[in-house]
């Protein structure tokens, strides 16, 4: 009777007053406000975090469980198990079931050029790119001093709601269907970032070298991956965007989009840099580097070897001659403090790939399975490359025919 209830409840006309959330020029207009001069710190931070709460709300990732605590008591007073014990219900997401969650993230998706313009990403000295800085490093930018003997360049209030805003549209799955599973929407706004151009320093002309920029290349909105990674080695001590980064790079490797792990690993240089980091002196980002680190040879060891990342990081000399010792150091890193003497599994189907984000469904590639649900490149090179093997085999079987036709 209660479930029959809940399905005849009169509507109030929810989905039509949130229907505006809906509409590309509502987020237009919120983002190109930020552009403006006249926007105060204030304004910036308020519209920042609007847009943020809004489509993290609409996605059920703002609140997803609600727990009713028990009344508090008298230590001394005996109560029951049932009254101290907390209860969790899971609510349900009406604007998902709606569609309107999908509509909203076509609508971000669509916007994504205003939002990465938003976040004032550098185009230019990205691997120089640092934030932090010794006290008594004098800079022309206002600074903020830390207690641990260092002072930064601000990354903002405000642009950290907006990394969170891009973070939640790269991450967003859609609702379940009919069989139960939810669908991935990370390939939309992957689609719509690989198509802005990539800074021209990392832009290689035919000849090799490098693009110069052009006089009418402040009104160009970049590819914001490459700076996205430089953040990582400019902040080293900020854990909020170490958080969002890693949350990024986990939906393009499970999603394996393979332009966007061309730029972060070829064209950001970013696996270079985190292997030579981890073995030289990693310091505060041993973390999170290890946490890519094995993401990445996780992920790798459930695709085929004719897929781009693990073909990648087989050729890669760095990630060959150091694996091992990265292996290394995540196992000492996730040893118990009271050592009993267990073997650490951070392999697939462990507890650690499962803390990683790589769930069940991440199997090891038994030789069998297809690859499904990612998205390759349209490089001529890479064709090339994956249609060699059959061609090859074609040719040895025409010639082993002629052979037989000449006898």
């Amino acid at each position: 009777k209660q479930a029959d209830k809940n399905k005849n409840e009169v509507a109030v006309g929810e989905d039509v007053l949130l229907s505006p959330l809906a509409s590309s020029d509502w987020w237009a207009k919120l983002l190109d406000c930020l552009q403006q001069p006249t926007c105060t710190p204030q304004q910036r931070l308020a519209i920042a975090r609007t847009c943020m709460h809004a489509f993290s709300l609409a996605t059920g990732n703002s609140s997803r469980i609600v727990k009713s605590h028990a009344p508090a008591t008298d230590a001394t007073e005996q109560t029951s198990e049932k009254i101290v014990e907390e209860k969790e219900e899971h609510l349900t997401n009406r604007l998902v079931e709606w569609g309107l969650t999908d509509k909203i993230h076509a609508a971000l998706v669509s916007q994504l050029r205003l939002l990465v313009q938003a976040l004032e990403l550098p185009s230019q000295d990205i691997f120089s790119l640092n934030g932090t800085f010794p006290l008594d490093t004098t800079l022309e930018v206002p600074t903020i001093r830390h207690p641990g003997r260092y002072q930064t360049v601000p990354l903002g209030s405000s642009r950290l709601q907006l990394l969170a805003l891009l973070k939640e549209i790269l991450v967003y799955r859609s609702g379940e269907g009919k069989d139960g599973q939810t669908t991935s929407k990370s390939s939309l706004a992957m689609d719509a970032l690989m198509e802005l151009p990539i800074p021209p320093e990392l832009a290689k002309s035919k000849k090799g070298e490098e693009e110069k920029p052009s006089d009418d290349d402040s009104a160009i909105v970049y590819n914001p991956w490459p700076a996205l990674c430089s953040f990582i080695w400019a902040y080293p001590n900020n854990d909020f965007y170490g958080i969002v980064f890693y949350e990024m790079l986990r939906s393009v490797v499970l999603e394996h989009h393979e332009p966007t792990l061309r730029v972060i690993l070829q064209k950001s240089k970013f696996l270079t840099r985190a292997v030579k980091t981890l073995v030289t002196s990693p310091g505060p980002l041993r973390g999170v580097l290890l946490n890519c680190m094995n993401l990445l040879r996780l992920r790798a060891q459930s695709l085929p070897p004719s897929a781009f990342l693990p073909q990648y990081l087989n050729s890669h000399d760095g990630w060959r001659e150091h694996m091992d010792k990265i292996v290394d150091l995540t196992i000492d890193q996730q040893k118990p403090i009271k050592d009993d003497g267990r073997d650490v599994n951070i392999g697939l189907g462990s507890n650690y790939a499962k803390e990683l984000g790589l769930g069940e469904s991440i199997q090891e590639f038994d030789g069998t399975s297809v690859l499904e649900g990612t998205t390759t490149s349209s490089n001529a090179d890479t064709s090339k490359q994956e249609g060699n093997p059959g061609k090859n085999a074609g040719g040895k079987k025409k010639k082993k025919n002629n052979k037989k036709k000449k006898k």
